[in-house]
């Protein structure tokens, strides 16, 4: 059985989140270089999802803090 990607979220480590998050920005803002010299997303849906990501990651974040 699978798990979905929240339960892959919790089980992972603050440092471990916290990486990951700086990767999500990282791609978040290719993305937007990219748009910018292209004037045209390839993939706009990908600008969305990376920003949920990011924002899943750091609300896993601060509840292993306030946990």
């Amino acid at each position: 059985m699978k798990k979905s990607v929240k339960q892959e979220l919790r089980e992972k480590s603050v440092n471990d989140l916290q990486e990951s998050v700086g990767e999500a920005r990282t791609k978040l803002f290719h993305l937007h270089t990219t748009k910018s010299l292209q004037k045209k997303a390839d993939k706009p849906h990908e600008f969305r999802e990376t920003r949920r990501q990011i924002a899943r990651m750091k609300t896993f974040i601060q509840e292993k803090y306030e946990g």
